[in-house]
Protein backbone atom coordinates (compact mmCIF):
# COMPACT_ATOMS: atom_id res chain seq x y z
CA UNK A 1 0.00 0.00 0.00
CA UNK A 2 1.00 3.34 -0.78
CA UNK A 3 2.50 5.96 2.60
CA UNK A 4 -0.15 7.96 1.73
CA UNK A 5 -2.97 5.19 1.52
CA UNK A 6 -1.41 4.15 4.79
CA UNK A 7 -1.40 7.81 6.12
CA UNK A 8 -5.23 8.21 5.18
CA UNK A 9 -6.32 4.77 6.92
CA UNK A 10 -3.95 6.08 10.14
CA UNK A 11 -5.73 9.98 10.36
CA UNK A 12 -9.00 9.81 8.92
CA UNK A 13 -11.76 9.41 11.25
CA UNK A 14 -14.14 6.74 9.59
CA UNK A 15 -17.26 7.79 12.25
CA UNK A 16 -17.14 11.33 10.40
CA UNK A 17 -15.62 10.26 7.04
CA UNK A 18 -16.21 7.42 4.67
CA UNK A 19 -13.07 6.06 2.51
CA UNK A 20 -13.60 3.92 -0.56
CA UNK A 21 -11.13 3.00 -2.76
CA UNK A 22 -11.14 2.80 -6.53
CA UNK A 23 -14.75 3.87 -6.12
CA UNK A 24 -16.49 4.07 -9.86
CA UNK A 25 -17.80 7.87 -10.09
CA UNK A 26 -20.17 7.32 -13.13
CA UNK A 27 -22.46 6.72 -9.96
CA UNK A 28 -21.39 10.22 -8.53
CA UNK A 29 -22.31 11.89 -12.07
CA UNK A 30 -24.98 13.19 -13.68
CA UNK A 31 -23.94 12.22 -17.07
CA UNK A 32 -23.21 9.02 -15.66
CA UNK A 33 -20.06 8.55 -17.15
CA UNK A 34 -16.73 8.31 -14.79
CA UNK A 35 -13.64 5.63 -14.29
CA UNK A 36 -12.75 4.65 -10.62
CA UNK A 37 -11.45 7.56 -8.41
CA UNK A 38 -8.24 6.10 -6.82
CA UNK A 39 -9.49 7.23 -3.34
CA UNK A 40 -13.02 8.42 -2.77
CA UNK A 41 -13.63 10.44 0.39
CA UNK A 42 -17.19 11.68 1.71
CA UNK A 43 -16.26 13.79 4.94
CA UNK A 44 -18.60 15.41 7.46
CA UNK A 45 -16.52 17.86 9.06
CA UNK A 46 -14.07 20.62 8.23
CA UNK A 47 -11.32 19.02 10.51
CA UNK A 48 -11.20 16.07 8.67
CA UNK A 49 -11.24 17.39 5.56
CA UNK A 50 -8.03 19.73 6.60
CA UNK A 51 -6.50 16.60 7.78
CA UNK A 52 -7.22 15.55 3.71
CA UNK A 53 -5.81 18.67 2.06
CA UNK A 54 -2.88 18.53 4.83
CA UNK A 55 -2.00 14.76 3.38
CA UNK A 56 -2.40 15.66 -0.63
CA UNK A 57 0.32 18.83 0.22
CA UNK A 58 2.35 16.66 2.10
CA UNK A 59 2.52 13.83 -0.35
CA UNK A 60 1.91 15.44 -3.61
CA UNK A 61 -0.94 13.72 -5.20
CA UNK A 62 -4.05 15.26 -6.61
CA UNK A 63 -7.20 16.55 -4.41
CA UNK A 64 -10.20 17.02 -6.84
CA UNK A 65 -13.76 18.02 -5.07
CA UNK A 66 -16.67 17.41 -6.37
CA UNK A 67 -20.34 18.52 -5.66
CA UNK A 68 -23.36 16.62 -7.13
CA UNK A 69 -20.98 15.88 -10.47
CA UNK A 70 -23.81 17.73 -12.23
CA UNK A 71 -21.31 19.82 -14.28
CA UNK A 72 -18.70 17.16 -14.78
CA UNK A 73 -17.24 14.96 -17.53
CA UNK A 74 -14.58 12.53 -15.77
CA UNK A 75 -11.76 10.41 -18.09
CA UNK A 76 -12.80 6.89 -18.38
CA UNK A 77 -9.87 6.31 -16.74
CA UNK A 78 -10.79 7.35 -13.59
CA UNK A 79 -8.96 9.92 -11.21
CA UNK A 80 -5.30 9.41 -9.64
CA UNK A 81 -5.16 10.52 -5.70
CA UNK A 82 -7.98 11.68 -3.41
CA UNK A 83 -11.63 12.62 -4.95
CA UNK A 84 -13.97 14.61 -2.18
CA UNK A 85 -17.53 15.11 -1.43
CA UNK A 86 -18.44 17.05 1.17
CA UNK A 87 -21.60 14.87 3.29
CA UNK A 88 -24.51 15.59 4.63
CA UNK A 89 -23.37 17.81 7.59
CA UNK A 90 -22.67 20.32 5.00
CA UNK A 91 -26.19 19.97 3.45
CA UNK A 92 -27.51 22.53 5.40
CA UNK A 93 -29.91 25.87 5.16
CA UNK A 94 -30.62 28.34 7.74
CA UNK A 95 -32.70 31.75 7.71
CA UNK A 96 -32.27 34.77 9.77
CA UNK A 97 -34.10 38.03 8.45
CA UNK A 98 -33.57 37.90 5.04
CA UNK A 99 -30.51 36.06 4.58
CA UNK A 100 -29.77 32.44 4.39
CA UNK A 101 -26.94 30.72 5.86
CA UNK A 102 -25.83 27.71 3.28
CA UNK A 103 -23.42 24.49 3.35
CA UNK A 104 -21.68 23.84 0.36
CA UNK A 105 -23.56 20.69 -0.14
CA UNK A 106 -26.80 21.57 -0.05
CA UNK A 107 -28.70 20.58 -3.12
CA UNK A 108 -30.11 23.38 -5.34
CA UNK A 109 -33.61 22.50 -5.74
CA UNK A 110 -33.74 22.01 -1.79
CA UNK A 111 -32.28 24.98 -1.59
CA UNK A 112 -35.44 26.61 -4.01
CA UNK A 113 -37.92 24.88 -1.91
CA UNK A 114 -35.95 26.09 1.42
CA UNK A 115 -36.05 29.64 0.70
CA UNK A 116 -40.32 29.18 -0.68
CA UNK A 117 -40.81 27.82 2.59
CA UNK A 118 -39.90 30.81 3.91
CA UNK A 119 -41.26 33.42 1.61
CA UNK A 120 -38.46 34.26 0.52
CA UNK A 121 -37.77 35.28 -3.15
CA UNK A 122 -34.73 35.43 -5.92
CA UNK A 123 -33.61 31.68 -6.31
CA UNK A 124 -36.68 30.49 -8.61
CA UNK A 125 -34.51 30.96 -11.85
CA UNK A 126 -31.97 27.80 -9.84
CA UNK A 127 -35.58 25.44 -10.09
CA UNK A 128 -34.05 22.00 -12.06
CA UNK A 129 -30.63 22.78 -12.00
CA UNK A 130 -29.04 19.29 -9.99
CA UNK A 131 -25.79 21.18 -8.53
CA UNK A 132 -25.16 22.41 -5.33
CA UNK A 133 -24.37 25.64 -3.58
CA UNK A 134 -20.55 25.14 -3.57
CA UNK A 135 -20.36 24.28 -6.99
CA UNK A 136 -23.18 27.19 -7.85
CA UNK A 137 -20.74 29.39 -5.94
CA UNK A 138 -17.48 27.94 -8.41
CA UNK A 139 -18.95 28.79 -12.08
CA UNK A 140 -21.62 31.27 -11.23
CA UNK A 141 -24.33 29.31 -12.23
CA UNK A 142 -27.47 30.71 -13.80
CA UNK A 143 -30.12 30.51 -16.23
CA UNK A 144 -32.59 33.20 -17.73
CA UNK A 145 -30.19 35.89 -17.59
CA UNK A 146 -29.94 35.49 -14.00
CA UNK A 147 -27.15 34.33 -12.26
CA UNK A 148 -26.55 33.27 -8.12
CA UNK A 149 -23.76 36.21 -7.78
CA UNK A 150 -26.35 38.60 -7.64
CA UNK A 151 -27.38 36.94 -4.01
CA UNK A 152 -24.44 36.00 -2.70
CA UNK A 153 -23.33 38.21 0.07
CA UNK A 154 -20.03 35.75 1.11
CA UNK A 155 -18.82 32.77 1.92
CA UNK A 156 -16.29 30.41 3.58
CA UNK A 157 -13.97 28.06 3.09
CA UNK A 158 -10.37 26.75 3.32
CA UNK A 159 -7.31 27.53 1.37
CA UNK A 160 -4.55 24.68 0.54
CA UNK A 161 -3.05 25.40 3.51
CA UNK A 162 -5.05 24.47 5.77
CA UNK A 163 -6.25 28.25 6.94
CA UNK A 164 -10.47 29.29 7.03
CA UNK A 165 -11.07 32.40 5.32
CA UNK A 166 -13.98 34.25 4.31
CA UNK A 167 -14.62 36.16 1.21
CA UNK A 168 -17.17 38.64 0.50
CA UNK A 169 -19.17 39.48 -2.83
CA UNK A 170 -17.09 41.69 -3.79
CA UNK A 171 -13.77 39.56 -3.20
CA UNK A 172 -15.41 36.95 -5.19
CA UNK A 173 -15.72 39.36 -8.56
CA UNK A 174 -18.25 37.06 -9.80
CA UNK A 175 -18.04 37.61 -13.94
CA UNK A 176 -20.05 35.15 -16.20
CA UNK A 177 -19.88 31.84 -15.23
CA UNK A 178 -17.00 32.54 -12.92
CA UNK A 179 -16.40 33.22 -9.64
CA UNK A 180 -12.52 34.89 -8.42
CA UNK A 181 -11.47 32.21 -5.55
CA UNK A 182 -7.79 31.05 -4.90
CA UNK A 183 -6.35 29.05 -6.10
CA UNK A 184 -7.40 24.70 -5.14
CA UNK A 185 -9.59 27.03 -2.22
CA UNK A 186 -12.67 24.71 -1.01
CA UNK A 187 -15.50 26.53 -0.51
CA UNK A 188 -17.75 25.08 2.81
CA UNK A 189 -20.61 27.38 3.50
CA UNK A 190 -21.94 31.01 2.60
CA UNK A 191 -24.44 33.08 2.85
CA UNK A 192 -27.33 34.77 0.23
CA UNK A 193 -29.65 37.26 0.88
CA UNK A 194 -33.20 37.40 -0.89
CA UNK A 195 -36.08 39.19 -1.08
CA UNK A 196 -39.14 38.92 0.98
CA UNK A 197 -42.87 38.14 -1.09
CA UNK A 198 -45.72 36.56 -0.78
CA UNK A 199 -45.39 32.99 -1.41
CA UNK A 200 -48.32 32.56 -4.45
CA UNK A 201 -46.15 35.07 -5.94
CA UNK A 202 -43.10 33.14 -5.74
CA UNK A 203 -44.75 29.40 -6.46
CA UNK A 204 -45.83 31.29 -10.06
CA UNK A 205 -42.52 32.39 -10.79
CA UNK A 206 -41.34 28.53 -9.98
CA UNK A 207 -44.13 27.38 -12.65
CA UNK A 208 -42.78 30.23 -15.03
CA UNK A 209 -39.11 28.74 -15.13
CA UNK A 210 -40.22 25.22 -14.98
CA UNK A 211 -42.46 25.44 -18.31
CA UNK A 212 -39.55 27.09 -19.48
CA UNK A 213 -37.29 24.34 -18.59
CA UNK A 214 -39.82 21.62 -19.97
CA UNK A 215 -40.23 23.04 -23.29
CA UNK A 216 -36.39 23.62 -24.08
CA UNK A 217 -34.47 21.60 -22.27
CA UNK A 218 -33.84 17.82 -22.97
CA UNK A 219 -34.63 14.95 -20.28
CA UNK A 220 -31.58 12.19 -19.71
CA UNK A 221 -28.46 11.74 -18.33
CA UNK A 222 -26.17 15.06 -19.27
CA UNK A 223 -23.92 17.34 -17.55
CA UNK A 224 -26.51 20.35 -18.68
CA UNK A 225 -24.90 23.25 -20.72
CA UNK A 226 -21.77 22.32 -22.51
CA UNK A 227 -20.51 25.44 -23.40
CA UNK A 228 -20.76 28.75 -22.40
CA UNK A 229 -22.82 30.95 -24.43
CA UNK A 230 -20.68 33.36 -26.44
CA UNK A 231 -21.64 37.56 -25.83
CA UNK A 232 -23.44 37.57 -29.22
CA UNK A 233 -25.57 34.28 -29.82
CA UNK A 234 -26.16 31.48 -27.27
CA UNK A 235 -24.33 28.37 -28.06
CA UNK A 236 -27.25 26.11 -28.74
CA UNK A 237 -28.29 28.84 -31.67
CA UNK A 238 -25.00 28.30 -33.19
CA UNK A 239 -24.82 24.85 -32.62
CA UNK A 240 -27.93 24.70 -34.05
CA UNK A 241 -27.12 26.66 -37.07
CA UNK A 242 -24.17 24.38 -37.88
CA UNK A 243 -26.55 21.55 -38.25
CA UNK A 244 -25.22 19.72 -35.90
CA UNK A 245 -28.20 18.32 -33.70
CA UNK A 246 -29.09 14.57 -33.03
CA UNK A 247 -24.98 14.39 -34.26
CA UNK A 248 -24.16 10.99 -32.44
CA UNK A 249 -20.81 9.64 -31.18
CA UNK A 250 -21.60 5.76 -30.35
CA UNK A 251 -23.94 5.97 -27.31
CA UNK A 252 -23.44 9.94 -27.10
CA UNK A 253 -26.14 12.42 -28.90
CA UNK A 254 -25.96 16.27 -29.20
CA UNK A 255 -29.65 16.82 -28.04
CA UNK A 256 -32.24 17.20 -31.03
CA UNK A 257 -34.09 19.36 -28.10
CA UNK A 258 -31.16 21.66 -27.41
CA UNK A 259 -28.13 21.91 -29.57
CA UNK A 260 -26.00 22.75 -26.29
CA UNK A 261 -26.85 19.81 -24.48
CA UNK A 262 -25.16 16.35 -24.82
CA UNK A 263 -27.16 13.27 -23.44
CA UNK A 264 -25.46 9.69 -22.70
CA UNK A 265 -27.96 7.55 -24.61
CA UNK A 266 -26.73 4.53 -22.78
CA UNK A 267 -23.67 3.21 -21.46
CA UNK A 268 -21.81 6.30 -23.29
CA UNK A 269 -17.94 6.62 -22.57
CA UNK A 270 -16.12 9.86 -21.99
CA UNK A 271 -14.47 9.12 -25.26
CA UNK A 272 -18.03 9.38 -26.80
CA UNK A 273 -18.75 12.61 -25.40
CA UNK A 274 -15.35 13.97 -25.82
CA UNK A 275 -15.16 13.08 -29.50
CA UNK A 276 -18.37 15.30 -29.83
CA UNK A 277 -17.21 18.24 -28.34
CA UNK A 278 -14.33 18.26 -30.28
CA UNK A 279 -16.29 18.00 -33.36
CA UNK A 280 -18.89 20.82 -32.59
CA UNK A 281 -15.52 23.08 -31.32
CA UNK A 282 -14.05 22.35 -34.80
CA UNK A 283 -17.42 22.77 -36.58
CA UNK A 284 -18.42 25.69 -35.19
CA UNK A 285 -15.27 27.45 -35.38
CA UNK A 286 -14.88 26.64 -39.31
CA UNK A 287 -18.42 27.65 -40.29
CA UNK A 288 -18.74 30.70 -37.95
CA UNK A 289 -15.26 31.53 -37.01
CA UNK A 290 -15.79 31.31 -32.86
CA UNK A 291 -14.35 29.18 -30.78
CA UNK A 292 -16.76 27.95 -27.72
CA UNK A 293 -15.25 27.41 -24.35
CA UNK A 294 -16.55 24.55 -22.29
CA UNK A 295 -18.72 25.26 -19.76
CA UNK A 296 -18.60 21.75 -18.11
CA UNK A 297 -15.82 20.84 -16.67
CA UNK A 298 -13.39 17.74 -17.55
CA UNK A 299 -11.53 15.84 -15.35
CA UNK A 300 -8.43 15.30 -15.39
CA UNK A 301 -8.00 18.41 -16.89
CA UNK A 302 -5.83 17.77 -21.07
CA UNK A 303 -4.03 19.67 -22.99
CA UNK A 304 -6.00 21.81 -25.67
CA UNK A 305 -6.32 19.50 -29.04
CA UNK A 306 -3.34 21.22 -31.24
CA UNK A 307 -4.83 23.50 -34.34
CA UNK A 308 -3.94 20.96 -36.72
CA UNK A 309 -6.91 18.55 -35.06
CA UNK A 310 -9.35 20.93 -34.63
CA UNK A 311 -9.32 22.10 -38.56
CA UNK A 312 -10.50 18.49 -39.63
CA UNK A 313 -12.65 18.83 -41.93
CA UNK A 314 -15.56 16.36 -40.14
Amino acid sequence: MASWRRTIEDFIDRSSTSIFWNEPLAKHTTFGIGGQAECFMITNNKSDLKKIIKIANDEQISLFVIGNGSNLLVSDQGLKGITVKLGDNFRYATVENKQISVGAAMPLPKLVQYALSGSLSGLEFLWGIPGTFGGAVMSNTGAFSQDIGRIVKGINGILPNGKEITLNSTQLKFEYRKACLPDKFIITDGNIYLTPNKRPIIKQKLELYKQKRYTTQPRGLSAGSVFKNPISVPAGKIIDDCGLKGLTCKNAVVSKKHGNFIINKSNAHFTDVYELIQIIKSTVEIKIGIILEEEIQILPKIQEVPKWQKQRNY
